[in-house]
């Protein structure tokens, strides 16, 4: 009896060694079996570095690898070269250029992209001369033939072969991406919803090439906050924006993707808890007019300013943090200028600009508090800017009379009349347009159009706005009329019609707000100051 528990003893532990080895055997076998995959090279760690350090603060060398076609890369120069430096040599077997949204004389024509291990000694590995893009934010891919020689760095030298249409010969690109084989694993993952309420489950999936074997998860304000699971359940317990990391390993190597705020989720009854407020930027140029110091006076907080507004912006045009598109930054810029205000920048990251030739001059006369009112104003229009919705209609053209422009600019101005920031400015009905010499209508943008869809909001439907800002993602091409009609089933014509009816009893009632501002365009901020001292000198004389 002994002598037979004792055999079977044996046999039972040879059998779990034989399962352990054969366990063992199997994932050896499997990373023996690991066939070269082709990958994003953007995908592992990587750095890169420019010749010219000159490019506008927005528009570096990283907007290359970004996976953003809004944003760009602008060298200041006809050309210039760009490294790309991998952590472990690779074989490049390919890659694609993309080409910037605005300025197609400034698209590279010519490049040779050469490679290394030491960077001293460089290889030419491919020439392309006589380049063109079919358009903006296109991408042409090619190919590296016969290259099977492993490099660490990547050089190309990028050049424009003419002037621009405004005169200069910059270089712009909106997106750099290199492929080629490796056999290291690759994180990367998805999820199957990434838009939830703050208690939904979701399932993640590892999709990573060159079949890992180990696998961790971490998920920032999650249960379970790890995981070692090959495809994991989560749920994340509060609202907001969410990280989530995946790193994987397989014999070759390690690899850690991290995905910021790639889960958002909300709770209904509070909608707009864990709103997220981009990074604010100031970066004036004009800190000495007397524009600027007064303004700095009345509205010292600008951070502040601009994140109140930011949310309620996001109130007006969405209806909770899962529907409103994020940024990383806004960058803030006081200036000497002749455009009272603009937004730019690209991607995630949002620039306003606010004229304090504009503040100094136009507003002269004004009491702090209608400063100050303008100001935020303003802020309420450009920042609607950022946040609202892009229609695509036939013609994205930015002109009066069309329909890109006024929906642009009208829903900026309806957002400001529903948020009470435009109480200075009465309804119209248009003006004639000098180049077509007709009323552009509903067209015209601004304050004719955002009054007349505030119109529409208080008499027709009070979720309009939303309804509106939205409809850009279901139509295209996108114009007023299918928009109404598919908000409303109404003509927008005959609401027109109705519209003007009222625009002209309001009037009859309301004198017209709209003050007349002084010139401001053109002024000289030396001569404010001459007859700034000017005065203070004469009012010393008067006491004396």
């Amino acid at each position: 009896m002994k002598l037979i528990k004792m055999l079977t003893m044996a046999v039972m532990s040879g059998g779990l060694v034989a399962c352990v080895t054969a366990d063992k055997l199997e994932r050896e076998a499997t990373q023996e079996a690991v066939s070269a995959a082709s990958v994003n090279f953007l995908d592992l760690p990587f750095s890169t570095t420019t010749e010219h350090k000159d490019s506008p603060t927005t528009e570096g060398v990283n907007n290359l690898f970004d996976g953003d076609k809004g944003s760009k890369f602008l060298a200041m120069h006809k050309s210039a070269w760009v490294i790309f430096n991998t952590q472990k040599p690779k074989v490049l077997s390919s890659y694609q250029v993309t080409s910037a949204g605005d300025a197609p004389g400034r698209d590279p024509k010519e490049w040779i992209l050469e490679a290394s291990n030491d960077d001293t000694h460089w290889t030419t590995i491919d020439t392309r001369g006589e380049q063109k893009f079919n358009g903006r934010g296109v991408t042409n891919e090619y190919q590296i033939a016969g290259n099977t020689t492993k490099y660490s760095q990547y050089r190309y030298h990028f050049t424009q072969t003419k002037p621009t249409t405004w005169g200069d010969t910059y270089l712009q690109i909106a997106e750099l991406e290199l492929r080629g084989i490796t056999k290291e694993p690759v994180a990367q993952f998805s999820a199957s919803a990434t838009k939830v309420k703050f208690d939904q489950e979701i399932s993640f999936k590892d999709e990573s090439p060159n079949s890992p074997t180990e696998w961790h998860w971490t998920f920032e304000n999650a249960t379970p906050a790890t995981s070692n699971e090959r495809n994991p359940k989560v749920v994340f317990n509060k609202p907001g924006g969410h990280d989530v990391s995946l790193t994987v390993k397989n014999k070759f190597g390690a690899h850690t993707k991290l995905n910021k705020r790639f889960v958002v989720s909300y709770d209904p009854a509070n909608p707009w808890q864990g709103f997220h407020y981009p990074k604010v930027i100031l970066a004036h140029q004009d800190t000495n007019s007397e524009g600027f110091k007064r303004v700095n006076r009345i509205v010292p907080d600008l951070i502040g300013a601009i994140n109140e507004v930011s949310l309620e912006v996001c109130k007006n045009l969405y209806r909770n943090i899962t529907e409103v598109p994020e940024f990383d930054t806004v960058t803030f810029q006081y200036n000497w200028s002749d455009v009272l205000a603009a937004r730019g920048g690209s991607g995630k990251n949002m620039q306003l600009y606010f004229s304090t030739r504009y503040l100094q001059y136009a507003l002269a006369d004004q009491p702090d508090d209608a400063v100050k009112y303008e100001i935020y104003g303003v802020f309420w229009h450009e920042l609607v800017h950022g946040y609202q919705s892009q229609p695509e209609t036939i013609k994205d053209l930015y002109a009066s009379g069309h329909d890109y422009y006024a929906f642009l600019e009208g829903v900026a101005d309806l957002v400001r009349i529903r948020g009470r920031h435009h109480l200075t400015r009465s309804p119209d009905t248009g003006s004639i347009n000098r180049q077509t010499q007709v009323n552009d209508r509903y067209l015209s943008g601004y304050t004719t159009t955002g009054f007349f869809l505030n119109w529409i909001a208080d008499n027709y439907d009070s979720e309009f706005t939303y309804k509106f800002n939205q409809s850009p993602l279901k139509i295209k091409p996108w114009s007023f009329k299918v928009a109404i009609k598919d908000i409303l089933n109404e003509d927008v014509d005959d609401l027109w019609s109705k519209y003007t009816v009222y625009v002209e009893q309001y009037n009859k009632k309301h004198p017209n707000k709209r003050l007349k501002l002084p010139e401001w365009k053109g002024k000289s901020k030396v001569l404010t100051n001459h007859r700034n001292m000017k005065n203070e000198n004469r009012a010393r004389s008067n006491k004396n």
